[in-house]
Formats: structure tokens, C-alpha cells, sequence
């Protein structure tokens, strides 16, 4: 038997009149659908009359409110069933989350219940990101974003989260990353861990060219993870952090992930995942200078690669840094002159393209300068350090073989290649 009290009855009835006025539904109507009269249900929403545990239970299926928490003891449940929403959100199980939404939608007909509504909405703005739908993601964002001072602590972790997530699906990895540390520090400030952020952390400062933080905070996320979660994750993580050995020049450990990445994709018979490592093991040969078994490696992954992915336009790219390697260079030139055409509205891997060919005739004075000019200020620009590298020391021995009369532009790329060590290499502590 439930017990309500005077106070609880005023607000079981302003409840009760908010949800039938968002559903457009008459006290007439609720009336009679829920057994009763109409003076009772005004009674009832006025805080006059205490409602009984059976009418009240017809009130919330007629009102389509049986998820709704009207009682407060009802409260912590349904805070329980948006966290266990959350957690189903957070290990990628986005079609049971899908599912799980419509009945908790039902909060935003009781928008007296601000603290509820905010919690929903940053649950499902995170739901959204994960489905790719971007647009009413980002509107909710904005409907929250003035009011982002007044959130908890909690709240606005997940608010910081989400506007992280929404940058890199725009591919704004300096703008996500900054949205992810604000996160990060109010995380650091006693709330729980999450090895998600230390991942999605990681991933930017990997996409903006800071290898050793990328990492530290990769390392981090393995601590974190448990072998209950979801593997996919795990994957993701050890994948890139190899990717970061292989950028650091630690190829041991890399090769030792790659490893395992290889046996979870081809357990999971899943091709991309397959294709990806392949990829990553001809990258590790190549700056291992193992050119020939990165070839192989590179060879093995064109099948499982989408042809018209950036897979498949990297792999033809290492594949020409190859035959460069190996001095190949008659070889080199059809297969630079396909990326070429097939990076056609892809602005990246046409710079590097046209950059590998220019560098094939760096003894020619307007391919200098398209590497100068051109290249490595998109490279730098586009936090591709280790190629903007290779470019600037390469130049800057061409102009040491050419004597003192280039001094000013081998100096100039010396510089530029100290920055680029700087950039890659600082940090690496959490």
C-alpha cells in the first residue's frame, strides 16, 4: 500500500495535470478512460483528494505514464533505469538502446522534473552521436548549452563529453579535444573514471600529432577496461596505441598488439578490422625500413579494404613510399598516378600523392617548392608530423649536398623538422 501524504498529494496532482495536458488529453477524457469522474480527477490534479493506488495506476496507463516517476519513491528508480540506459549506450549496444528510449521519453512530459529531463537528455544526445544523427544531437546541445553554468558537476561532464563527440563526427579533433580535457578535469575532481574519455582523449591528441600523450592516456583506458566489456572497444584501443608505438618508434610493442588485433578480427571474421591491422602491420615494416614485408602486408590487405575508403587510399600511398624506398621508382609512377585520381575530393591524400611524385624530381626546382610551400604547411597544418617530417629533413640534407648558398633553406627546415620533434613528443603524462 503506498502512503501518501498531504504534500505528496499536491504534487501527484500537478504531476498528473502536466502529463494529461503534454498528452492533449481532457480531465473529461482521463475521466472516463481511468474509470472515475471528472470532479474526482480535478480534485485529484488540485491536491484535494488523495487518489488510490488502483485509480492512480489506470490514471498512468491511460496517460501512457507507467515509466514516469510520480511518487517519490519512484524517483531513484527511474534515475537507476537512465543510468542502466547509459551504461547500454556507453558499450555500443545502440539498437537495445534505441528500444530503451521510447519508454524513458516519456520524462519530457513532465518537464517540472528539470533535473530528470537534463540527465534524459544528455543520455540520449550521446545516443544520438553513436547513431550518427548529428542533427538533433547538436539541438540538443543547444537547448542545454545556456544553462550549462547551473548543471552539476555530472551534468556537465556529460555535457562537455557530448560537445567532444560532436567535434570529431565534424572532424575538429583540436576543438573535441578541448570539450574532452574539460570533461577530463571535472572527472579528476571525484567523479567516476570512465575509459571511454581516456579512448576518445587519446584518439585526439593521436589525431593532432601527440603521440606519447596519445598514449599515456591509452594506457589508462587498458587499466580501466574490464573483461566483462565489450571487446570491439578493446580492440579500437590496443589498434591505436600500436599505431602510436609504430609513431614513436617502439616496434616491438607494436608489433605484440598488432598481434592480437589480428587474432580478435579474424575470430570475429569481421573484414574492415582485418583489413585495418594488415594495413598497420605494412606501416610497422615500413618504418621498421623492412620494405619488402611491408609491401607484402599491404598487398594481403587490398581485398578486405573498401575502394573507395581512406583504407584503401592509404594502403596505395605506404605501397608507393615502398617502391620509393626501394628505389622503384618507374613502378612507383602508375600506381601514384591512380591515388592521384582516386583521392580526387579527398584534399589530404591528393596532397600526398602529388607530394611523393614532386619528391621523385626534388632536383627540380617547382617540385622544391611545392614541398615547401605547399605540402608541409598542409602537413603541419593537418597534424601529420612524421610525413611533414620526412619532407623537411629530406630537404634540408638536399640543401646541406648544395652548399652555402642554401644555408638559409636548409636552416629553415631544420627548424621546422626540431618543431615537428617537439610537438610529437612532448607530454606523455596524464
Amino acid at each position: 500500500m503506498i502512503l501518501i501524504n498531504r504534500h505528496d498529494t499536491a504534487l501527484l496532482g500537478g504531476k498528473i495535470r502536466e502529463i494529461r495536458i503534454a498528452r492533449g488529453i481532457t480531465q473529461d477524457e482521463l475521466a472516463s478512460a481511468a474509470s472515475s469522474d471528472s470532479p474526482s480527477i480535478s480534485k485529484i490534479e488540485n491536491g484535494n483528494l488523495t487518489c488510490s493506488d488502483d485509480l492512480l495506476w489506470e490514471i498512468k496507463k491511460v496517460l501512457r505514464a507507467e515509466e514516469i516517476p510520480l511518487l517519490a519513491n519512484e524517483r531513484e528508480s527511474f534515475m537507476d533505469k537512465l543510468q542502466n540506459w547509459y551504461d547500454v549506450i556507453s558499450e555500443r549496444k545502440l539498437v537495445k538502446a534505441n528500444e530503451m528510449r521510447i519508454g524513458l521519453s516519456a520524462i519530457t512530459c513532465l518537464p517540472s522534473e528539470k533535473e530528470l529531463n537534463t540527465i534524459y537528455a544528455l543520455f540520449e544526445c550521446r545516443l544520438f552521436l553513436g547513431l550518427n544523427e548529428i542533427e538533433p544531437a547538436q539541438k540538443i546541445l543547444m537547448n542545454i548549452e545556456p544553462n550549462v553554468d547551473l548543471l552539476t558537476d555530472t551534468q556537465k561532464y556529460h555535457y562537455y563529453y557530448n560537445k567532444g563527440t560532436l567535434e570529431i563526427k565534424n572532424a575538429r579533433s583540436e576543438e573535441a579535444l578541448n570539450f574532452y580535457l574539460m570533461a577530463f578535469n571535472l572527472m579528476k575532481r571525484g567523479l567516476k573514471e570512465s575509459h571511454p574519455l581516456y579512448y576518445s582523449i587519446a584518439y585526439c591528441y593521436f589525431r593532432t600529432g601527440s603521440y606519447l600523450r596519445s598514449i599515456a592516456f591509452l594506457e589508462k583506458f587498458r587499466e580501466q577496461f574490464s573483461s566483462e566489456q565489450n571487446g570491439l572497444s578493446l580492440f579500437h584501443a590496443e589498434n591505436l596505441l600500436a599505431t602510436n608505438y609504430i609513431r614513436t618508434n617502439n616496434f616491438q610493442l607494436a608489433k605484440i598488439l598488432l598481434d592480437k588485433c589480428h587474432a580478435f578480427a579474424i575470430e570475429n571474421k569481421d573484414d574492415v578490422n582485418i583489413g585495418m591491422v594488415l594495413l598497420n602491420y605494412g606501416y610497422l615494416y615500413f618504418m621498421a625500413k623492412n620494405y619488402n614485408k611491408a609491401f607484402e602486408y599491404l598487398n594481403e590487405a587490398k581485398p578486405y579494404l573498401d575502394e573507395s575508403g581512406s583504407l584503401y587510399l592509404e594502403a596505395l600511398y605506404q605501397k608507393a613510399r615502398c617502391m620509393i624506398a626501394m628505389n622503384r621508382f618507374t613502378s612507383c609512377a602508375p600506381l601514384l598516378e591512380d591515388g592521384i585520381i582516386r583521392a580526387k575530393g579527398n584534399e589530404t591524400y591528393q596532397i600526398l600523392f602529388v607530394s611523393l611524385s614532386r619528391f621523385l624530381t626534388i632536383n627540380q626546382i617547382e617540385s622544391r617548392a611545392y614541398l615547401e610551400d605547399v605540402a608541409i604547411p598542409f602537413l603541419i597544418k593537418t597534424h601529420n608530423y612524421i610525413i611533414a617530417l620526412d619532407y623537411s629533413e629530406s630537404l634540408a640534407n638536399y640543401y646541406s649536398k648544395k652548399g652555402k648558398g642554401y644555408n638559409g633553406k636548409r636552416l629553415k627546415m631544420v627548424d621546422i623538422a626540431h618543431m615537428l620533434y617537439k610537438k610529437m613528443y612532448e607530454g606523455g603524462v596524464l
